[in-house]
Order: C-alpha cells, then sequence, then structure tokens
C-alpha cells in the first residue's frame, strides 16, 4: 500500500494534470482497487497454493501475472502512471513480497 502511494504521489508530481489534488487522489484510490488489491489477492492465493517452491522462484513465477493487473493504465493520456505502476509491480513482487507468506507451513528451501 505505501509503495502504490508512493507512486502516485511521484505521478502526481511528474505529471502536468489540469485535474486538482482531490481528483488525482481519486484517481489513485481507483488504480489501487484495479491494480493494488488484486494483486495482493494474487500473491495471498499464490502463497497458500504453492508452499513447496524456492522463495526466489515464487517470485519469478509471479512477476507475469501481477503485471497483468495494471492495464487500467494503458488508458492514461500520459506514459507516467504505466511506467510507475510496471515498476511498483517489479519492485512488489522482486523485492517487497514476503516470501514465505505463510511461514509455518512453508516446507521449500530457503536460498
Amino acid at each position: 500500500m505505501l509503495l502504490h502511494t508512493a507512486a502516485w504521489v511521484i505521478i502526481a508530481l511528474l505529471v502536468p494534470w489540469e485535474d486538482s489534488i482531490v481528483q488525482i487522489v481519486g484517481i489513485s484510490l481507483g488504480m489501487l482497487a484495479l491494480v493494488g488489491l488484486p494483486t495482493i489477492l494474487l500473491a495471498v492465493l499464490a502463497g497458500l497454493g504453492h508452499r513447496k517452491m524456492v522463495p526466489g522462484r515464487f517470485r519469478g513465477a509471479l512477476v507475469a501475472p501481477m503485471l497483468v493487473f495494471i492495464w487500467p493504465c494503458l488508458a492514461a493520456s500520459t506514459a507516467e502512471p504505466l511506467v510507475f505502476e510496471l515498476m511498483v509491480q517489479l519492485a512488489f513482487a522482486c523485492y517487497l513480497m514476503p516470501v514465505p507468506l505463510v511461514p509455518e507451513k512453508w516446507v521449500g528451501r530457503v536460498q
């Protein structure tokens, strides 16, 4: 959630939109519902289903499905929302997503 918020603060500062800050906050909350929440749900469900994977392989396997959720950014009039949401998804999948998600049931090797 904090990563998504930081990305949208950067987007709001970089994109010369004619919208007010209230409208940009509304857009960012909508994008959180369309991008952030499905990403977290996917991570939790995948973590519950794949308890025997090596953490690095688990993260790599989730990168592509998580990138599917940035499709609403394709409708933006500028490229910044797409670029920053892409960077957020990659950062979350590769570095910030907790692996294992359910430690007491994890049976995979730790690298």
